[in-house]
């Protein structure tokens, strides 16, 4: 099959972008002819064997895709090949990643408001279907009225080999913004007895946020807390292979790759009921806790803090196989 994917960038520090990278290597390695259409940055390496373009040259492909795969929806870019695939009668599908989620059209809703309905909507009605990776992804795409055919379908990872050396780290890895429930989980952290553990934090700083968080450090005396910055591929490895406990306390997500790296990775996970991972919890590899609360953090931390370094090690392993059995690349293609 030849097929086309379309992102406006490949930014080092977005998601989506490693998605996009990591799906179109996989239909690689299935077999496939994979394209990949950019407008702008190009931050991120495929497989040899993927085609790149830039949009401009979209006229020169020299032949026809039998899907496009377009990726988000909120830019111009999104909105033009969404019509060229009109004009040349090619089927497309759209993965939403996220932007039709509430908190997200909270920001310049007015302006996503004319966006969606004077220019997305048609043509997202012409879509073959709508692709979310979690089932409130799904809800959140039928509250503002989207009649499509919907597929809900997880976010694939590729699986490291396991090894290193842990210590006695707790990782948060993601941009550090204020949506990611960072200043809750300091508060937590500062309520328990550290017992020579630290709590890392890796990521682009967002709108400055990190100086909000360095204050919050300062003003309330928290200590074993430490800033890393922007971590590329080998640093992220490094950081995964260290670590015994990762940490996303966002109150809301519509999936979170990073939950999904760390489990690949066998480390154990604290996430909030919202994010779509209440499977950390059934499997018995991490905490699913109520959202917006301290208290609650605090609990799942005292108890993940409070075994010995053998019990994270299972719960990791635990993870490592709900990784492989369920979100391993080879089974989200099957």
């Amino acid at each position: 099959m030849r097929i086309l994917h379309a992102l406006r960038g490949l930014e080092a520090t977005s998601g989506i972008s490693s998605f996009v990278v990591e799906v179109c290597n996989a239909q690689i390695r299935a077999g496939h002819d994979v394209v990949f259409v950019y407008q702008r940055s190009l931050e991120r390496t495929f497989d040899e064997k993927v085609i790149v373009l830039n949009e401009g040259d979209l006229n020169c492909l020299g032949f026809k895709p039998d899907i496009v795969h377009v990726h988000a929806i909120w830019t111009p870019f999104s909105v033009r090949i969404m019509r060229w695939c009109v004009r040349n009668n090619i089927p497309f599908i759209v993965s939403t990643h996220g932007c039709l989620m509430p908190r997200v059209l909270q920001k310049g809703r007015l302006k996503k408001w004319v966006f969606l309905n004077f220019l997305l909507r048609p043509l997202l009605a012409k879509a073959r279907c709508i692709h979310c990776t979690s089932e409130d992804e799904k809800r959140a795409c039928e509250k503002v009225g989207l009649k499509n055919k919907f597929t809900v379908i997880p976010i694939g990872c590729d699986l490291p080999r396991l090894g290193g050396e842990k210590k006695k780290e707790i990782l948060f890895l993601g941009r550090v913004a204020e949506e990611k429930g960072l200043d809750l989980f300091l508060s937590a952290w500062n309520s328990i007895d550290h017992n020579g553990w630290r709590f890392l934090i890796a990521g682009p700083d967002w709108l400055d946020y990190q100086s909000k968080l360095e204050k919050q450090i300062k003003d309330e005396n928290i200590k074993d807390v430490e800033f890393l910055g922007l971590a590329d591929a080998d640093k992220k490895d490094k950081l995964y292979r260290s670590a015994s406990l990762f940490v996303l306390p966002s109150p809301n997500e519509n999936f979170s790759i990073v939950v999904l790296d760390a489990l690949a990775y066998g480390v154990p996970v604290i996430c909030t009921k919202g994010t779509p991972w209440g499977c950390v919890a059934e499997k018995e590899c991490g905490w699913w806790v109520e959202p917006n609360s301290v208290a609650a953090l605090k609990d799942a931390l005292s108890q993940a803090l409070k075994g010995d370094s053998e019990i994270l090690a299972t719960m990791g392993l635990r993870g490592r196989n709900l990784a492989e059995t369920e979100y391993s690349w080879a089974k989200v293609n099957e």
